[in-house]
């Protein structure tokens, strides 16, 4: 796992056991001793099936994921090009970025993700890659 403090590059490895209970007990641990109140970006980086979504459930319990394996929520897939009015009081977004891409350009993400930044809100990128 990857992520940004501020101006630091910090970058963790954590080997856990499988099952999905597992892995959101350990998101949990990693949000508590790693993520600041104050981290804006939080970019997932793992291979397909390596537990990156339940990871991120753990650590943010209530997010709703963008795509999830049981569901797709178009309107969160579209986040990106329309503003909903339910999304803009949001604290945190979630973004999949090889699924995204799919539906929008680069450069629309990359504008959205900024205007997020730019109103103080987190934005969790899995495949920051």
């Amino acid at each position: 796992m990857r992520y940004l403090i501020q101006d630091y590059s910090v970058s963790s490895q954590y080997f856990a056991p499988r099952g999905r209970e597992r892995l959101m007990f350990l998101g949990e641990q990693i949000a508590q001793r790693h993520v600041h109140y104050s981290d804006r970006l939080i970019g997932i980086v793992g291979d397909a099936g390596s537990g990156k979504s339940s990871l991120i459930k753990g650590m943010f319990p209530g997010l709703e994921l963008s795509n999830d394996d049981d569901v797709l929520n178009p309107r969160k897939i579209m986040q990106v090009r329309e503003a909903f009015e339910d999304l803009r009081d949001a604290a945190t977004y979630h973004i999949d970025m090889r699924f995204q891409v799919a539906f929008t350009q680069m450069f629309e993400i990359v504008d959205f993700v900024n205007h997020l930044l730019s109103r103080q809100r987190r934005v969790i990128v899995e495949h920051f890659d």
